[in-house]
C-alpha cells in the first residue's frame, strides 16, 4: 500500500526493535482504546484486549512461518514475543509519537502553530503479516 502512495505522504523511518523494551502494561492500555486490523481481519481492543491482539498477530506469523517447513518454524514463545514486539511498535504510543514528532519538526513554530492529534478521527491500526 505504501508503494501506491505519493512519496510526499510518508517518510521512511528506522525503528529500534528490542523485546526488552516491550511494555505489556502500556501496550495493553493502548490496545484497549483502539481497533486493529490484522491481514484484513478487524479486532476491537476494547473487546479482545491485549491477549487477542497478540494472538491475531501471532496467528499471522504462524501462517507464514517457514513456508510449511517445520525445521524453519519458530517456537511458540518466539512467535508470541515477535507478536508482542510488532504490537508494541504498531501501537499509537510508538507510531503516533513518531508521526507527531515529524509534524513538530516540520511545523516548529510554537508562537504561531498549535499541533494537536485528532484521536477520534484515527483509523484502526493496520498490520499485514506475510
Amino acid at each position: 500500500r505504501l508503494d501506491a502512495m505519493p512519496r510526499a505522504l510518508y517518510i521512511e523511518r528506522k525503528v529500534r526493535l528490542c523485546v526488552g523494551e516491550v511494555d505489556k502494561y502500556q501496550d495493553g492500555k493502548d490496545i484497549s482504546r483502539d481497533a486493529l486490523v490484522v491481514n484484513g481481519a478487524p479486532l476491537s481492543g476494547a473487546r479482545g484486549g491485549y491477549a487477542a491482539a497478540v494472538e491475531a498477530i501471532a496467528s499471522g506469523l504462524r501462517a507464514g512461518d517457514g513456508g510449511g517447513d517445520s525445521a524453519k518454524a519458530w517456537t511458540p514463545e518466539a512467535t508470541e514475543r515477535a507478536a508482542q514486539l510488532l504490537l508494541s511498535v504498531l501501537n499509537r504510543t510508538s507510531s503516533g509519537f513518531a508521526a507527531f514528532e515529524e509534524v513538530l519538526r516540520l511545523f516548529d513554530c510554537p508562537d504561531a502553530v498549535i499541533v494537536s492529534p485528532d484521536s477520534a478521527a484515527a483509523r484502526p491500526l493496520e498490520a499485514s503479516v506475510v
